[in-house]
């Protein structure tokens, strides 16, 4: 592939004390086979042996650093700040991409000028790696997020710099959801989805990670307060929550029957309380 024919990827990895996982996702960026990525990796002065792994790579990183910040947002906006790329994204600490994601989401972007984002399938993995479940990726639309609450998968998500232009950053007053609500702000900005239906992420799941230790509380939470900024129903009470139960249903149902449809899925959605099971038992069986 001709380096002047291609355009610039930047990926940004946010990273505090994930030690154990950080060397594999900075190698994972480092391997593809693509050749203009920018990488930054922003860690938030971590107490771990993270700094010592991120200092056997800073010659092939183009910028990190290791200082106290707001978190994970602040991080992602951070490297974003400095990035040049036409093309941009960020894979946290302990998630990977697939070999060969970069150069699938430089085609798609060549061949479709018209989208200025995009998601691919995602795997989940358990903390030594082994998949619990494939999450194959379906068309995005906002109602469809906005119910579902699962339209965007966080690490297979890559966006050109003219849609984190449009949307702003990421918004550094959430601790938890915030990609959920920065890709939300996307949809409602007006910022065209496409799709590849081809690996490009690992998920990873593990005891430490915010998705398992903390979903039933505060990012229930956050997920309902990002919610609520775009409900446009005159509802209150039960009433309201009747109805954003009903509707969620609904969009889960109809992106089952789409995955069914059209990516041959035919098991049903797993939704992360599920996706915790399944990395209980892949524990148990250690």
């Amino acid at each position: 592939m001709c380096v002047a024919s291609v355009p610039r990827i930047s990926i940004v990895t946010p990273s505090f004390n994930q030690g154990h996982f950080i060397e594999e996702s900075i190698r994972s960026v480092l391997t593809q086979d693509y050749p203009d990525v920018e990488y930054f990796v922003v860690d938030g002065g971590s107490s771990d042996n993270s700094v010592e792994i991120i200092r056997k790579y800073a010659d092939r990183l183009t910028w990190w650093v290791s200082e106290k910040d707001k978190g994970q947002s602040d991080a992602i906006n951070k490297g974003f700040r400095r990035s040049t790329g036409d093309i941009l994204a960020w894979l946290n600490s302990d998630d990977l991409y697939c070999p060969g994601a970069l150069v699938l989401v430089a085609r798609f972007f060549r061949q479709h000028p018209e989208c200025d984002a995009v998601i691919g399938d995602q795997e989940s993995i358990d903390k030594d790696g082994r998949m619990l479940d494939l999450k194959k990726c379906v068309p995005v639309t906002f109602r469809r997020s906005l119910y579902s609450a699962c339209g965007v998968p966080q690490p297979s998500t890559f966006f050109t710099r003219r849609a984190w232009k449009i949307t702003g950053e990421v918004d550094t007053t959430l601790q938890y959801q915030m990609d959920f609500e920065f890709f939300l702000r996307m949809q409602a900005r007006g910022v065209r989805f496409g799709m590849i239906p081809e690996r490009l992420a690992r998920f990873r799941l593990h005891g430490d990670s915010k998705t398992v230790s903390q979903y039933d509380n505060l990012v229930w939470a956050a997920n309902r307060k990002i919610q609520d900024q775009y409900f446009r129903v005159p509802l209150h009470g039960a009433s309201r929550e009747i109805y954003r139960q009903g509707m969620k249903w609904l969009y889960r149902l109809q992106i089952y029957g789409l995955r069914m449809a059209t990516r041959g899925v035919v098991v049903p959605f797993r939704s992360t309380r599920a996706r915790k099971q399944a990395l209980a038992a892949s524990s148990g069986a250690q």
